[in-house]
Order: structure tokens, then sequence, then C-alpha cells
């Protein structure tokens, strides 16, 4: 498989932005005018990326779980 990696494989150099951001079980009109800027600062912070990926945490009310011990 090695001897034929040449002829199914092509290898390029790629950029990829990532972030990750805590909504804190935000809603997308709870969303501030400095949340908007900062997003818009993420997007054009590097030059024609490949790929952006956007990681979100705590998209869920978590102060409304109750647990049972």
């Amino acid at each position: 498989m090695k001897s034929k990696e040449a002829s199914f494989c092509l290898y390029e150099n790629v950029t990829i932005q990532i972030y990750s951001w805590n909504l804190d079980s935000r809603k997308p009109s709870d969303l501030e005018p400095n949340d908007h800027a900062m997003i818009e600062d993420w997007l054009v912070s590097v030059d024609s990326p490949d790929v952006i990926v956007f990681g979100f945490q705590e998209l869920v009310d978590l102060e409304s779980v109750i647990l049972k011990v």
C-alpha cells in the first residue's frame, strides 16, 4: 500500500482556523453587540483559511439541571 501512495494520495498544506466559545447557554437573541464584533474579528484574523472550525460549549442551561445524589 505504501508503494502505491502516490497514486491515491495528494498532500497539500492547509490553513485551519479553530475557535472555542463558551456561550453559557445564551440564545442567539441574547448576544450582545460586542459578541458580534468578536465573531467578525475572528473571521478576519486569518487571511483566507481553508477550514474554519467553531466549537461551542455550554449550549444548554446547566444551572437548571437537577442532580439527584
